[in-house]
């Protein structure tokens, strides 16, 4: 039983560490002509990284959900935490990001001509989708006080104070996504500290 629990532990805290690189390089703004050279940076977050070879992928598409690999830079030694590649003269002038490893991307970048070639495509927005959860309306009353006192003007305050009319219920309502990751795996680090003492 300890060990199937620790189990559990140990592979929803692997999957929170998945990232395996944060990519520190190239960041917002950064702009890339074709037919140079540029430099990819990173930092290692996982100590598996430094034993695994990384591939990195040039993206491209309308949103960052829809991006497809157009290129590839190729396969970098383990431990690496930079990379030099050539920027194709065939891209297409737009916006781009790129993949390190299996899981960690970049921010979207702009890769064009020369620095004299406009571009006025805005950059890619990711599109979200809202789990709303069911509304409630909260009427307000409204308290008046006169206040008097020796020496100093009188006046009025007026305040609004929402009064509940309904509560919501629990049942009815959903955790963000990213967040029952997060939950899970500190559930499971508390479970393996417990298991053991």
């Amino acid at each position: 039983m300890r060990f199937s629990i620790f189990a559990i532990a140990a592979t929803l805290v692997s999957a929170v560490l998945a990232q395996e690189v944060f990519p520190t390089s190239p960041i917002a703004n950064t702009v890339w002509y074709k037919n140079t050279n540029a430099t990819i940076r990173w930092k290692v977050l996982s100590p598996t990284t430094d034993k695994q070879k990384l591939k990195i992928d040039l993206l491209s598409g309308p949103t960052p959900q829809t991006m497809q690999v157009v290129d590839t830079f190729g396969t970098f030694e383990a431990g690496a935490k930079s990379a030099v590649v050539a920027v194709s003269k065939s891209l297409a002038t737009g916006w781009y990001t790129l993949r390190i490893g299996e899981n960690s991307y970049t921010h979207t970048f702009l890769i064009k001509t020369d620095s004299k070639e406009t571009y006025t495509v805005p950059e890619p927005q990711a599109t979200t989708t809202t789990i709303g959860l069911p509304t409630t309306t909260l009427p307000s009353t409204t308290t008046t006080t006169t206040a008097t006192a020796t020496g100093l003007p009188s006046g009025s305050v007026s305040t609004s104070t929402p009064t509940p009319t309904n509560r919501l219920n629990a049942a009815s309502g959903f955790l963000k996504s990213g967040s029952v990751l997060s939950l899970a795996a500190s559930a499971a680090v508390a479970i393996a500290a417990s298991l053991a003492l």
